[in-house]
């Protein structure tokens, strides 16, 4: 006679996960991931890994945080962590001008056993400030010489910026300009 037992298949998922995005820049997070433990099941958890995807599946999926230990609920993406989907090969049009895609974040629990298979996911708001209208006053009487004022409009939503920086380039060495050198005004998040 066979003997039976009953298996208890333990599902040990985080849930409430929160991404504020603190990076201030276009297809770039950066920020603190909290989640709640497991209801069940936490003294199987070891720890927790910290996902950023294409889909809820995992798609391209890069870690993007250090691996948190039981009893911690939150992981750390350092900011400028570049999305997934972001081409950064050579020969190509710089990041800030590739079109944006869904991406979610996505917390695994682990085990001594292994990775869970299916996490718990939440869709990622990419935060973007860029100030808009920015002018430069010439008061510079000199060929190929700038003085004077510069001004721009403030972002919408100017919370998580803590000062502005401003740049002069040109296309080939930077985003944001044309190839004869133009101004533009960088947004820096309290953690840059």
């Amino acid at each position: 006679t066979p003997a039976s037992f009953e298996i208890a298949d333990a599902n040990a998922s985080v849930s409430n996960i929160t991404f504020p995005d603190e990076d201030l820049d276009l297809h770039e997070v950066g920020g603190t991931v909290s989640w709640n433990p497991p209801d069940l099941y936490e003294e199987a958890v070891a720890h927790y890994r910290v996902y950023i995807a294409m889909n809820d599946r995992g798609l391209d999926r890069i870690l993007a945080a250090p691996q948190s230990p039981v009893g911690t609920n939150f992981g750390d993406v350092p900011a400028e962590t570049i999305l997934p989907y972001c081409d950064q090969s050579a020969n190509v049009r710089p990041i800030a001008l590739q079109a944006a895609q869904p991406t979610v974040v996505l917390v695994h629990s682990v085990s001594t056993l292994s990775e869970q298979t299916t996490p718990t996911w939440k869709n990622v708001s990419d935060t973007n400030f860029q100030v808009t209208n920015v002018q430069l006053e010439d008061l510079d009487l000199d060929f190929q010489q700038l003085g004077g004022s510069i001004t721009w409009d403030i972002p919408y939503q100017e919370s998580l910026v803590t000062h502005y920086m401003v740049y002069f380039g040109r296309l080939i060495y930077s985003y944001g300009t044309d190839t004869d050198g133009d101004w533009f005004i960088n947004t820096a998040s309290k953690d840059t």
